[in-house]
């Protein structure tokens, strides 16, 4: 049933319309606890909870307004501890985790608070300056 749930939320989170309407659901703050608690388990659904946090935070520069970049960032509450979870994940050996998240950096990479989160994140400049990125994207992980 929770894995039901992340791909209902991943499918939800990635339209604007969708956003808006978890920004309204009563329960929004209590989803987002279970897909951080989620993503830094163990358990076989991890991947799946860093796809819906990717589609959550994803936003198309041209559908970048004021309110819907603050929605983003205050709804996922995306600090510097849960990227280093994403961080984490991002280095395991594991390529569909690796994938997942990328995928959530990707993401963040489009929107202003994205890029100063992980411009201000220790080693995020090293990650990317070694290469791993490019690596990635030679293992056909598909953002």
């Amino acid at each position: 049933m929770r894995t039901l749930a992340k791909i209902l939320l991943d499918f939800i989170g990635s339209t604007v319309e969708g956003k808006l309407a978890l920004e309204n659901w009563p329960k929004n703050g209590c989803c987002m606890k279970e897909i951080g608690q989620t993503i830094r388990s163990t358990s076989e659904i991890r991947e799946r909870a860093m796809l819906a946090t990717g589609s959550i935070v994803k936003l198309k520069v041209e559908e970048q307004t004021v309110d819907l970049l603050g929605l983003t960032r205050s709804g996922l509450i995306i600090r510097s501890q849960a990227f280093q979870t994403i961080m984490g994940v991002a280095k395991q050996p594991f390529l569909d985790l690796r994938c997942s998240a990328y995928q959530v950096i990707a993401a963040l990479a489009l929107q202003p608070w994205g890029q100063r989160l992980m411009n201000e994140f220790p080693g995020f400049n090293e990650y990317i300056l070694a290469g791993q990125l490019r690596k990635l994207k030679k293992e056909r992980c598909e953002v």
